[in-house]
């Protein structure tokens, strides 16, 4: 499902999924003599559910199987499908699930000293753990599965923590280990013929350029990541780059042709049942939104996003919104927000170990500055330092509060 015949295989899986859907049925009506089967199948669909639109489907199918074999022995089978079923609930943005099942597992790997299951929890806890905004603590997980890999000689696994590890040192700013990491991890799956790793590799690639400026660059690595991933047919994959473009087209000044390929990749995760990206997406609309005075537009973005991120403990995009909410309101003339917002986006950041663009650090800077004009410097003060001990929940409320009157 991950090689040279992923795209043969998707379209066989299409032709007769109906027909594998009945099995998974089947085997949930009949019980523990069918069961084995029935999570045998919903298994060897991972890849296909999470390449297409059949996020949820797949998870009723893994709430069934694992509710029906709950009184069954720890079997090898079941630990494998709370794999599954952690994979496809990150895919729709259900950290706190996906985490819980990876952490259940962690425990019943370590007592039976079982390596493969143990690398790929690592790397599971590692890739939800990274989404919630903790990059230094994703990385060590990945370090983790890494040096279990290399033991059991597992080079497809050995590829993706190389790689994912390079998606967390570019977050955290530091492009030039990013890229070392991330140029070691394509050769392995170049040479392993995993074009679906190769692609998002290569999407990954693509943001290290666009953040050093080489959009045009960036703009050929997106498009080359996008075409592989339409042949394969994986919808998923093509919305988040569709986003990237989008992401790039803004850069060199395309505003229009990047507001549609970010609604197309809106609209394109909503019908995946992806709450992770969608929440990126809106908020970044809502950006856009607002630098273009579309203030109600901008607020309902935010508000959706918020609401999205808040629901799927989701941090980055909260923090990323409600910068953009501290700019909304800043234009409205409603400066304690306009502190507040920024200041709690800022402290949740610095929590994170997010690094933070030196040019955006910048213009924060000197919009705090005129807020701290506007209300004098013992109004700033205080409301800059409450804001700094919200919590998440806490910020998010007070945003959507202010978002509501706006729309």
């Amino acid at each position: 499902m991950r090689g040279e015949q992923q795209k043969e295989w998707m379209q066989k899986l299409d032709k007769d999924y109906d027909n594998l859907r009945a099995a998974m049925e089947t085997a949930i009506d009949m019980g523990e003599d069918q069961l084995e089967v029935g999570m045998l199948i919903a298994n060897s669909m991972r890849t296909y559910w999470q390449s297409n639109v059949h996020l949820g489907e797949g998870r009723y199918f893994c709430t069934m199987l694992l509710q029906k074999s709950a009184a069954m022995p720890d079997l090898h089978l079941r630990m494998a499908l709370q794999i599954t079923d952690g994979i496809l609930a990150w895919g729709q943005g259900d950290f706190y699930h996906a985490l819980a099942q990876y952490r259940h597992l962690q425990e019943k790997a370590i007592e039976r000293n079982d390596q493969p299951m143990l690398a790929e929890v690592y790397s599971c806890m590692g890739l939800v753990t990274g989404d919630l905004g903790n990059y230094r603590e994703a990385a060590e997980l990945y370090n983790k599965s890494l040096g279990i890999r290399r033991v059991l000689k597992d080079t497809a696994g050995e590829a993706h923590c190389l790689c994912c590890m390079g998606h967390f040192e570019h977050e955290l700013g530091r492009e030039d280990d990013a890229r070392f990491l991330i140029e070691e991890g394509l050769g392995l799956q170049r040479r392993l013929g995993d074009r679906n790793s190769m692609a998002y590799t290569i999407n990954t690639l693509g943001n290290i350029l666009c953040n050093q400026g080489h959009f045009e660059d960036a703009m050929h690595l997106y498009r080359e990541s996008l075409s592989i991933l339409e042949d394969l047919g994986d919808y998923r994959g093509v919305a988040h780059t569709l986003f990237c473009i989008a992401g790039a087209s803004l850069r060199i000044g395309k505003y229009e042709e990047a507001m549609e390929l970010m609604m197309r990749s809106r609209e394109m995760m909503r019908s995946l049942g992806d709450r992770g990206g969608l929440a990126m997406v809106l908020q970044n609309i809502g950006m856009q939104q607002q630098e273009h005075n579309d203030f109600k537009a901008s607020a309902a973005s935010f508000s959706e996003c918020l609401s999205l991120s808040l629901s799927t403990g989701y941090r980055l995009p909260v923090m990323w919104a409600l910068q953009g909410c501290s700019l909304l309101m800043q234009k409205q003339g409603k400066f304690v927000e306009a502190v507040r917002f920024s200041t709690a986006s800022k402290a949740m950041s610095a929590a994170a170990g997010i690094a933070t663009d030196a040019g955006e650090e910048q213009l924060v800077g000197e919009r705090m500055k005129q807020m701290q004009k506007e209300l004098g410097e013992q109004e700033y003060v205080r409301h800059a330092e409450e804001a700094a001990a919200l919590t998440l929940e806490q910020a998010v409320a007070e945003a959507l509060a202010a978002l509501y009157e706006m729309q």
